[in-house]
This record gives C-alpha cells, sequence and structure tokens, in this order.
C-alpha cells in the first residue's frame, strides 16, 4: 500500500540531488505483490531515472534475503553503490538518501548503516541481543534497533556474492540484515552511521516469532563461524565514525503489553523446563524456576517480574555454547526454548523503562 509512494518519493530526491547523474530503482517483491508491482509500473519518474520491477514468483527464492541479493548481483553488473531501503517505508527524506549516497561516493566508505530515532520498546532484539552482543563479542558499538535500511558499496559486493549456498539458509529471510553487518566487520570493511531520525513505516503484523528465530539462528552461526576472528580482538570497543545530521529522540509509550509477554514465559518455561534444568547451571535454572511460578504479585498496577540483565546474559553465553557444542539438543529445540527467555527478559525490559516513566 506504500511502495508506489516510496517510490515515488525516492525518485523525486533522486533526481534534485543528482540531476546530472543516472540512478536505477529496482523494485523486487514476492509473488503476492501484483497490485503494488501495478502501482509502480504506474509512475512516470523523471529522465534520468529507470526503474524496474518484478516478483520472484518461485517458492525457492522467498524472502527478504533473496531480494536484497538479486538487488546486489544487479548492482554488481551495472558496477554502481547499492542503497537497500524496505517497502514498508511510508518515506524516504531527501536528506537520508543524500548521506547514505554521499558516504559512499565522497567519503569512500564501504557500509552505511542508517540509525533511527526510536521507542524504547522498538527493535526490542536489537537492544536485548543484538547490541550487546555486537558490543561484547564483535567489539563495536553498532546503532540499534538494527537498521534496515544500509549503503553498500560497489566494492563489498563481491564479498557479500561469493558465497553462493549462504543465501539457501535463513540469510534469505529475515537473518539478512545482521548477516551483511557481521560480514561487513570481519572482513574489515569501513562502516560508519547516518541519523536519519523516526523511522516512519506501515506497521506489518503475524510475523514476529518467524522474524526472531531466523535472527537469532542467523547471528549464533555468525558467532560460530567467526571465532577465529572476534578471538583476536582486543578489549576496546570500536565506535563507528558518525556522518550526517543529529535528531532529537522523541520518548514513545511502548505499544507492547510486557503482561502477554510474562504470560508467554511462563508457559514456554513449563513446556521446556526439562531441556533448561539439563542445559543451564543450577542456579541460572532455579532463578528463571522462580520468575516462572512465581504468584502474580502487583505494585500499584504494575507486576513485579525482574528478569535481571546478569541472569539473561548467563542464558544467551550458555544457549551459543549449547548451539554449537550440547550435540543432545537440537538447534531446533534449542530455538524454541530460547524464544521464550526472550520474551521474559523483554517483558522485564519494557516494565522497568515504564515504571519509571
Amino acid at each position: 500500500e506504500t511502495v508506489g509512494e516510496l517510490v515515488k518519493s525516492i525518485a523525486t530526491s533522486l533526481a534534485k540531488l543528482y540531476p546530472d547523474k543516472r540512478a536505477l530503482i529496482l523494485c523486487i517483491g514476492e509473488k503476492e505483490g501484483e497490485e503494488s508491482l501495478e502501482a509502480i509500473k504506474a509512475i512516470f519518474p523523471p529522465e534520468n531515472i529507470n526503474c524496474i520491477s518484478f516478483l520472484k514468483k518461485s517458492e525457492s527464492i522467498r524472502g527478504k534475503g533473496w531480494s536484497v541479493r538479486a538487488a546486489m548481483e544487479i548492482a554488481q553488473k551495472l558496477k554502481a553503490n547499492l542503497c537497500l531501503f524496505d517497502a514498508d517505508l511510508f518515506e524516504v527524506s531527501s536528506e537520508w538518501l543524500r548521506h547514505l549516497i554521499d558516504a559512499m561516493q565522497e567519503e569512500k566508505m564501504d557500509v552505511v548503516l542508517s540509525e533511527y530515532t526510536a521507542s524504547y520498546a522498538n527493535g526490542l532484539i536489537s537492544r536485548i541481543l543484538l547490541y550487546p552482543l555486537f558490543n561484547t563479542i564483535y567489539r563495536i558499538s553498532i546503532p540499534y534497533p538494527i537498521p534496515k535500511e544500509f549503503g553498500i558499496s560497489y566494492q563489498l559486493l563481491n564479498i557479500y556474492l561469493r558465497d553462493k549456498d549462504i543465501w539457501l539458509t535463513d540469510v534469505g529471510g529475515y537473518g539478512i540484515n545482521n548477516w551483511l553487518l557481521s560480514e561487513a566487520i570481519v572482513n574489515e570493511a569501513k562502516i560508519c552511521k547516518v541519523a536519519v531520525g523516526e523511522r516512519k513505516h506501515k506497521l506489518i503484523l503475524g510475523k514476529a516469532e518467524l522474524k526472531l528465530r531466523e535472527v537469532t539462528k542467523t547471528f549464533f552461526e555468525q558467532i560460530i563461524k567467526n571465532i577465529d576472528w572476534w578471538k583476536m580482538r582486543g578489549k576496546a570497543i570500536q565506535e563507528l565514525p558518525f556522518l550526517g545530521l543529529g535528531y532529537e529522540a522523541e520518548v514513545k509509550e511502548s505499544e507492547v503489553d510486557y503482561r502477554l509477554l510474562i504470560s508467554r514465559f511462563r508457559n514456554g518455561f513449563n513446556r521446556y523446563a526439562t531441556l533448561y534444568e539439563k542445559l543451564l547451571p543450577m542456579d541460572v535454572y532455579q532463578k528463571l524456576d522462580e520468575l516462572a511460578l512465581s504468584t502474580t504479585i502487583l505494585k500499584g498496577d504494575r507486576e513485579e517480574f525482574n528478569f535481571p540483565a546478569w541472569l539473561w546474559a548467563e542464558v544467551v553465553y550458555e544457549f551459543i555454547f549449547a548451539f554449537q557444542f550440547r550435540k543432545e539438543f537440537t538447534r531446533g529445540d534449542l530455538l524454541n526454548a530460547f524464544i521464550f527467555l526472550y520474551e521474559g527478559r523483554a517483558a522485564s525490559y519494557i516494565k522497568d523503562i515504564e515504571s519509571r516513566r
């Protein structure tokens, strides 16, 4: 519903910012996107802007990652830099576009990350899982939420496209964003971030658990794959260079009901209690057991529930270790069990912030 206006805003901005250069807008979608395709075809961009749109008809190449790969292959043939935008955006400002492009062309950056202002409950997987692990394992401070919009230089496309089999994993789906970032880091790419303000987008419901599962699985696999690289890192955490204008962050009320997350955590703990008891250190398991079995206590109008950061850190590292070495558990069971604990930590995080407002 938003893609037509999105394409129109990008085309207008490109023509205004770079009137003497040619640009190509690629729109790549799933087979259900016939209406979006028609909306795009009805757009007549300025003379120096071309627009190509198509749908992926085969189930074997379904997923966001496959769309990114198609865009990369086209950019590689054209020897062009690439800017990636999700179709759920309402608009892309000319300043946002200019900062992404100029960082690659003028500053010679390989990867440009968009840094958004966001509610404390947006991008929870980034705040609770990805951001801390990028800091502690890769020793690099990345924006959060993990960006969905990237600038990628032509020079880096060969690296991303060299392993044809990687796209058959969850990288071909929702694992694509943190894979792009992990690969850029371990290949010593020049990375920067640009502040773009609020990410105004259409809310798409119904895929939260699938996204969480694919993102977690891909990130765990990347940590294990890159162990020789990150073991050589020092203790210092690298701050990424910052380009572009700053934006004031507006703190908004969360739309996530932490009580529902607590309920899911407790149900999930009961379901996987045997796995948790075998997998986790006894003190960690006992603390989780107390949280899951505790009677609801209200303080004011808020439920007392505390899943502390230290406990979450213990859980995460134990699951990463088990993902690689504990062969008595299937990776599918580990991911399913991990998601419920993530929901418990997410509930505690939201509740803690709301209690201070």
